[in-house]
C-alpha cells in the first residue's frame, strides 16, 4: 500500500473511535506493521490531521484538524505562535509594528510579558487553551488610545509543530480602515425608515377575531387616524355595500393551503371623490395550520380604472366599426393607453417585489449554476453576521455545513426535475456558531440560464430541538446513514454540539456516543470523560445512581425507565417525553423534563437513541405562582359587596360575582344582558322587579378593550340603602 492508502485507512480507524486509540489497538484492526504504524502515525501527527495525548504509559491517537506551522509562516501577516505550555514559539517580525511598539529581541516566553500591547484582549489565556484543543474562534478587538485606536480581528487557530506537538497561533488582521469607513449600515437604517414612511401602499395587520393590531404611515393617513387610536379597533373594509360581505367572504376563505386571495373595492368618502383600491388578503398560518395573523396589502388603482374605463369605451366604439377593420387614430389611443396602464402595473408589482424581499422575515439568496451566492437579503445577511456585500462574494457551500459538491449537485439535479424542494440544514455564522434553518428552494429558467432561489427559515433556539431534532427523524437518519456503524460524526456530530439545549445520545448496548457542550455546562462532566460509557453511567448526574431512564425506552435496550416519572409517559411520533423531579449533587432540587427518539438507520433498524434534558423548575414555580394569583383574584371579587358583572363586546354575561347571582336567580353565564337606554339613563333593567317594586341600583361601567382579545365591559352596581330614592345617573368611563 502507498502513503494515501495507509493514512485513509487510518483515518477510518479514528474516524469510528473519536475518543481515540493506541498503536497496538489500530495495527491489530488494520493489519499494519507497527513500526509502518509508528511511521505514518508521526507523519500525520506533523501535518496536522492527527492528535496525541498520554494517557498513562500508552500514546492515544486520535483524529484532529490542525494546520502546520509553515502554513501559518506563509499566508498569515501577523501572528504568534505557543506551544502546549503557552510559551512563545515564534513572532512574525511586523506584529510589533502593527501594535505599536518598537522591534526587538525577545526578552520573556510569555505573550503578555513579551506583547504588553496584547494584554487588551479579554480571556486571552482562555482562547489560546480552546485552540489547543482544537477548538478555532474569531473575536474583534478595539485597542487603546495610546495605541492609535485600531481595530483587529484575532483569529486563533490550532496549529501544530514541525515535531507534531500541538500548539496555537495567535493571528491578527487589522479592518481599521474598512471600519471607519463602513457608513453603510447607517445610511441602510435612514433609507429604510424614509422608505417606510413615505410609502403610498397601506399594509395593515390583524388579529384572527378582526382587531388592527399594526398599520403603516400609508393607512394611517388613508383614515386619517393615528396608529395610537386605530390599535385595538374592530378592522372595517373599506367598501360600500355588498362589496363588505365579499371581503367578509374571502377572510373566511383563507386557509393554510390557500393563505391568499386578492379583491378589488370601490372607497367612497363623505368629503372626497370615490377611489378604487386593490387588496391582497393573506392568512399567516402556524406549523399546525393554527391561523396566527391575517396581513392586508393594499394600493390605490383609480388611474388605472379611469383608463380601463376608457379603454373599454373606445373597444365598444370600435367594435361598431369592425367592418373597416383599419387602424384609426382612436384604436390608436386605446393602444396608447392600454400600454400606459399595462407599463404602470408591471412598474408596480416589480416594486412591490424589491420591496418584499428586502424586508421579508426570512432568508433570502439567489444562487446561481456554480453555486456562488449573487443576492441575499438584509434578513439572512443579519442572521449569519455577514454584510451584503460580504455574502454576496461569497459561495452557498461556505454557509450551509451540509453543503459540498457532491450534495450540490444533487439538489440541482432534483430542482431541474421537480422544480422545488426542501431540507432541513444547519449554517455557519461569521463568529464560526451554528444556526438550525429550513430551506426551500425554487428553479428557475431565465434566458438560457438556471438559477435557484432559497428561501431560509431561521429557527430560534427556544423551538430548535423540538423543530429540527426529535420531531425530525429523517435528519438522523440520513445522519447515521453517512456512519452505518452507529457511531457519532459528520453531521450528526456537528449538530448535536451546536445545540444549545443538553442533549446526549447512546447506541444500541447503551453507550455514550454524544454529549454536547450544553450537557457539559449542566451536569459539570466533560465530553471526553462521557464518551464511551454505558452501565447507565449517564443517569448519575441526576439520580445519584446507575438507574434506566427515557433515553433507555427509546433505544430499545430492554429495560425501562425508572419510578420518580410526574404522570405517564407521553408519546407521539415515536418521541418520549416524561418530566421527573431531581437532586443533583448542587443540594437543590429541580424539575427536568426528558425527550427521546429513537435512530433509525436506513434498514429502519434502531441504532440508538437521543435525549433532551431541559430544566423547566421555573416554568412550573411560575404556573403555580399564577394559578394562586388567579384563585386570589376570583376570591377578592367574590368578597366585594357590590353587584359585578362582566360582559362581552355582544352584551352576553360571561361572569357575575356571587352577590350577582344571589339576587338575580334567572341570570345564568351566557345570558343575555340588557343594556341601558343610553349613556345618560340609569342602568336598572339588569335587576327584576322584586315583591312588587323595581330595585334602584346605581351603576358604574367601564369598558376595556385588550388587544388580541376584544372589547368587553365590567358593570358595579350599588344596591340603595334603607330610605334612598331616585337613581343616580348612569356613569360610563372607557379604558
Amino acid at each position: 500500500m502507498d502513503l494515501l492508502e495507509i493514512t485513509e485507512k487510518i483515518r477510518v480507524f479514528l474516524r469510528l473511535h473519536p475518543e481515540g486509540l493506541s498503536i497496538t489497538s489500530i495495527a491489530s484492526q488494520s493489519e499494519i506493521n507497527r513500526n509502518t504504524l509508528v511511521k505514518y502515525l508521526g507523519i500525520m501527527q506533523s501535518q496536522g490531521s492527527v492528535g496525541m495525548r498520554q494517557v498513562g504509559v500508552a500514546k492515544v491517537y486520535y483524529l484532529a484538524d490542525r494546520i502546520p506551522i509553515s502554513a501559518v509562516r506563509r499566508f498569515c501577516r501577523h501572528y504568534v505562535i505557543v506551544d502546549h505550555i503557552l510559551d512563545l514559539v515564534e513572532t512574525s517580525a511586523s506584529l510589533p509594528v502593527s501594535l505599536g511598539m518598537p522591534a526587538g529581541e525577545r526578552t520573556s516566553r510569555r505573550v503578555c510579558d513579551q506583547f504588553p500591547g496584547l494584554r487588551g484582549i479579554p480571556n486571552l489565556q482562555t482562547y489560546l487553551r480552546s485552540a489547543l484543543r482544537d477548538e478555532e474562534q474569531t473575536i474583534r478587538w478595539s485597542t487603546g488610545r495610546h495605541q492609535g485606536n485600531r481595530v483587529f480581528t484575532v483569529s486563533f487557530i490550532p496549529t501544530v509543530l514541525e515535531s507534531g506537538r500541538p500548539a496555537a497561533s495567535l493571528v491578527l488582521d487589522d479592518v481599521t480602515e474598512s471600519d471607519r469607513n463602513g457608513n453603510e449600515g447607517e445610511l441602510d437604517k435612514l433609507r429604510s425608515q424614509a422608505l417606510f414612511e413615505d410609502q403610498s401602499e397601506y399594509v395593515v395587520r390583524l388579529s384572527p377575531d378582526g382587531y388592527i393590531r399594526w398599520a403603516n404611515p400609508g393607512y394611517c393617513r388613508m383614515t386619517d387616524q393615528t396608529m395610537q387610536s386605530l390599535f385595538g379597533q374592530r378592522f372595517r373594509p373599506p367598501a360600500v355595500g355588498d362589496e363588505r360581505e365579499e371581503w367578509d367572504r374571502q377572510l373566511r376563505s383563507l386557509t393554510a393551503a390557500n393563505p391568499v386571495s386578492t379583491i378589488e373595492c370601490h372607497v367612497g368618502t363623505r368629503n372626497k371623490p370615490s377611489r378604487w383600491q386593490h387588496w391582497t388578503l393573506r392568512g399567516l398560518h402556524g406549523p399546525s395550520g393554527t391561523l396566527l395573523e391575517y396581513q392586508l396589502v393594499g394600493h390605490d388603482i383609480s388611474g388605472y380604472m379611469a383608463t380601463r374605463d376608457e379603454f373599454l369605451q373606445c373597444k365598444e366604439k370600435l367594435d361598431k366599426q369592425a367592418s373597416a377593420r383599419k387602424l384609426s387614430l382612436q384604436e390608436s389611443k386605446i393602444r396608447y393607453y392600454e400600454d400606459i396602464a399595462c407599463r404602470e402595473r408591471v412598474e408596480t408589482r416589480s416594486w412591490f417585489a424589491r420591496f418584499a424581499l428586502e424586508n421579508s422575515t426570512d432568508g433570502i439568496c439567489w444562487i446561481d449554476g456554480s453555486g456562488r451566492i449573487f443576492y441575499a437579503n438584509r434578513a439572512l445577511c443579519g442572521s449569519l453576521g455577514y454584510a451584503q456585500d460580504e455574502l454576496q462574494s461569497m459561495h452557498y457551500a461556505e454557509i450551509d455545513t451540509r453543503c459540498n459538491r457532491e450534495s450540490f449537485e444533487r439538489m440541482w439535479k432534483i430542482l431541474r426535475r421537480e422544480g422545488r424542494c426542501r431540507i432541513q440544514s444547519t449554517l455557519r455564522r461569521i463568529d464560526r456558531t451554528f444556526l438550525p434553518a429550513e430551506i426551500t428552494a425554487l428553479h428557475l429558467e431565465l434566458n438560457g440560464m438556471r438559477y435557484c432561489c432559497a428561501y431560509i427559515r431561521i429557527f430560534p433556539e427556544a423551538a430548535m430541538p423540538d423543530r429540527v431534532l426529535w420531531e425530525n427523524g429523517e435528519v438522523f437518519r440520513k445522519a447515521f446513514e453517512e456512519s452505518p456503524t452507529g457511531s457519532p460524526g459528520g453531521l450528526l456530530d456537528e449538530i448535536v454540539r451546536s445545540i444549545p439545549d443538553a442533549v446526549f445520545a447512546v447506541d444500541r448496548r447503551g453507550r455514550v456516543i454524544a454529549w454536547n457542550r450544553a450537557m457539559e455546562k449542566m451536569t459539570g462532566i466533560r465530553a471526553a470523560d462521557m464518551l464511551g460509557k454505558g452501565n447507565y453511567e449517564y443517569a448519575l448526574p441526576f439520580y445519584r445512581e446507575r438507574v434506566p431512564m427515557l433515553i433507555d425506552r427509546a433505544a430499545g435496550t430492554g429495560t425501562a425507565p425508572g419510578d420518580g416519572y410526574t404522570g405517564n409517559i407521553g408519546e407521539e411520533d415515536n418521541c418520549l417525553t416524561a418530566e421527573r423531579a431531581i437532586s443533583p449533587p448542587d443540594g437543590y432540587s429541580r424539575i427536568i423534563l426528558e425527550k427521546a427518539v429513537p435512530i433509525y438507520g436506513s434498514a429502519g433498524e434502531v441504532f440508538g437513541a437521543i435525549e433532551f434534558v431541559h430544566d423547566i423548575s421555573i416554568l412550573r414555580h411560575t404556573q403555580d405562582l399564577l394559578k394562586r394569583e388567579r384563585r386570589f383574584n376570583t376570591a377578592v371579587l367574590e368578597a366585594v359587596d357590590a353587584l359585578i358583572v362582566v360582559a362581552d363586546d355582544d352584551s352576553r354575561i360571561v361572569w357575575c360575582n356571587e352577590q350577582y347571582r344571589t339576587l338575580i336567580e334567572c341570570t345564568r353565564q351566557g345570558a343575555a344582558c340588557m343594556g341601558p337606554g343610553g349613556t345618560e339613563q340609569p342602568f336598572v333593567d339588569l335587576v327584576p322587579a322584586t315583591a312588587g317594586e323595581q330595585l334602584s341600583v346605581r351603576w358604574s361601567h367601564r369598558a376595556f378593550t385588550q388587544p388580541g382579545v376584544g372589547r368587553f365591559d365590567i358593570y358595579t352596581g350599588i344596591l340603595p340603602v334603607a330610605g334612598e330614592t331616585g337613581v343616580e345617573p348612569y356613569e360610563r368611563t372607557e379604558e
